[in-house]
């Protein structure tokens, strides 16, 4: 029997069911605001089948999609997350305001960028009149506070005495949690300084990831800018599976997935500064 907190795992499996409650009793609020995001992907990923148009070579209801999935799986994880928090501030005025500027910020983003989509135009690095400058600033005001804010809970979580949960998961919440602030803030602020995620020239012939949309003929930071947003779900992750399945040692365990991912990111990064497809071996 395995004490991750507020949940005993009496078998290597969690039901789906009772992970959902327990997210939700963890945060209402924030649980709220990811399933309202990803209930979003519905209505879109209708408008995404019924409409051809494109923008810059994709549909133009992809980047809302986007937006919706990863917003929405970060809501979920940061409610998750806040189990692991000090009382004073998982049941106190700090967690209503910390989810409340989050849930702000997502709106703004989601909002403008769907309906961008509608209008057939740019969200990002859309600078064609004053009012579009304006809110491609509050958009990059939006998305800092999105990667910088959850350092509150990191620290609420490393400082919390009282939490009972293995030290390899501790480490891996608080870890996930700064890096992602990091490294996607040096990810996201290196592609507004190239006002542009590719680097190198694409080619007449350019063709990209699906979905994605990460080029296969050039350097694409969007490459390490996505590992970097996400490993608050990927340390985590694999602490959990590691201290879910006895493994020895775990902490050391972790503290090498951890040192492989950032290495792996590295190298996503270096590559597309260099021009490099993310899917080639040449370096």
């Amino acid at each position: 029997m395995i004490d991750l907190g507020n949940i005993t795992l009496r078998s290597r499996s969690l039901p789906i069911a009772n992970l959902a409650i327990s997210v939700w009793q963890r945060s209402p609020m924030l649980s709220a605001m990811g399933l309202l995001l990803l209930a979003l992907m519905l209505p879109t990923l209708l408008l995404y089948a019924l409409d051809s148009r494109l923008l810059q070579g994709v549909n133009v209801w992809t980047k809302p999609l986007k937006f919706q999935l990863s917003l929405g799986t970060y809501f979920l994880t940061l409610a998750w997350f806040v189990g692991y928090s000090r009382d004073e501030f998982s049941n106190g005025r700090q967690h209503v305001w910390f989810a409340s500027v989050l849930a702000l910020a997502a709106c703004f983003e989601v909002a403008y960028i769907t309906f961008q989509a509608a209008v057939g135009e740019m969200s990002h690095f859309n600078i064609a009149s004053p009012l579009h400058s304006i809110m491609y600033s509050l958009m990059g005001l939006g998305a800092v506070t999105l990667a910088t804010l959850p350092l509150w809970l990191a620290v609420m979580i490393g400082k919390n005495a009282s939490l009972r949960v293995p030290s390899s998961l501790r480490f891996g919440i608080v870890v996930g949690l700064v890096f992602t602030s990091i490294l996607g803030l040096v990810s996201g602020g290196t592609i507004s300084a190239f006002n542009g995620p590719v680097i190198g020239a694409v080619g007449e012939q350019a063709t990209y990831l699906w979905f994605l949309g990460w080029s296969f003929n050039a350097g694409d930071l969007r490459v390490a800018h996505f590992m970097g947003l996400h490993l608050m779900q990927l340390i985590p992750l694999a602490a959990w599976l590691l201290v879910t399945v006895r493994v020895d040692q775990a902490y050391f365990w972790t503290v090498t997935v951890t040192l492989l991912l950032l290495a792996v990111w590295l190298l996503s990064y270096a590559q597309a500064l260099a021009g490099i497809p993310f899917w080639s071996l040449n370096f």
